[in-house]
């Protein structure tokens, strides 16, 4: 996790993150399948206390904590935003 505070979260999700360009793997549920989206949009605060970022092919906003980022040519996951 990135911090405690939603707004830090947020701040350095959108640091790192690409809009339309970086590939995410959402999963909210460790059994779930592995899918990747790129965003559609940065990150940003939920009724002010959730960051949330939209992803193509995914209707409405996605809590980043659900995220992972994929990086490299081999699928590999960074641990940056669990």
């Amino acid at each position: 996790m990135i911090g405690n505070k939603p707004k830090h979260q947020m701040d350095t999700w959108n640091k790192r993150i690409q809009v339309g360009v970086t590939e995410i793997e959402f999963r909210p549920h460790p059994s779930g399948a592995k899918k990747k989206y790129r965003t559609r949009s940065p990150a940003y605060l939920l009724n002010g206390d959730t960051p949330v970022v939209e992803l193509e092919g995914k209707a409405g906003a996605v809590d980043i904590s659900y995220c992972r980022v994929f990086k490299g040519h081999r699928d590999e996951l960074s641990d940056d935003f669990l």
